[in-house]
């Protein structure tokens, strides 16, 4: 039991340093492999990616993922910007994957906790979409399509239990019309794959 706050900690601690200054941002990849590991434990690996969905999200809030205006993407700021980026590409990624992991590529007790890590994914995936949208446009806001079109294809093309996507269609897709419009929308260019 004592292993597992350890463990807690060092996520927990590892967050605070990131977000309280830019020295420590090479710890978002650390975070990163947690959450990519074969063979993972899901506890672990929902409490990494819920870490690293509030350290991306703070991130933005603060303006430290988007380059200021008249700052060349070359300069210092601007690669540090870049590279949070494709970190943030990198996390969705390993969010989407995990709507198709498989019990045999888990420490999964059950197919219980294989669904509920499924779904922790889900949330703090839409939960990225959300940030993104707040942080779109400016004075407007304007709905952002970035992580919601690769969230759609994922779930369309995940196999296996349907629950995952039942619980999209119950929880988020039946509630909100802009997910609606642009679950469509999106889900008209994504291939269908024939057997």
């Amino acid at each position: 039991m004592k292993m597992k706050k350890k463990e807690e900690v060092d996520i927990k601690s590892m967050e605070k340093r990131i977000l309280t200054s830019t020295k420590n941002l090479n710890e978002i990849l650390e975070l990163m492999s947690l959450v990519e590991e074969e063979g993972r434990n899901v506890e672990r690996t929902t409490e990494t990616a819920t870490s690293l969905t509030r350290i991306f999200i703070k991130l933005r809030k603060h303006g430290k993922m988007t380059i200021a205006k008249g700052m060349p993407s070359d300069s210092p700021q601007g690669q540090i910007v870049t590279w949070l980026n494709e970190r943030y590409t990198g996390f969705v990624t390993s969010l989407l994957k995990l709507f198709g992991a498989k019990k045999v590529t888990l420490q999964v007790e059950s197919m219980i906790a294989l669904a509920y890590m499924q779904l922790i994914a889900l949330t703090l995936c839409l939960r990225l979409v959300k940030d993104e949208t707040a942080h779109n446009g400016g004075e407007t806001m304007k709905f952002s399509n970035r992580t919601y079109t690769q969230l759609v294809d994922a779930l369309l093309q995940s196999e296996g239990d349907e629950s995952l996507q039942q619980e999209f269609i119950d929880k988020y897709l039946n509630q909100y019309y802009d997910l609606q419009f642009f679950f469509l929308q999106n889900a008209a260019y994504i291939p269908v794959i024939q057997d």
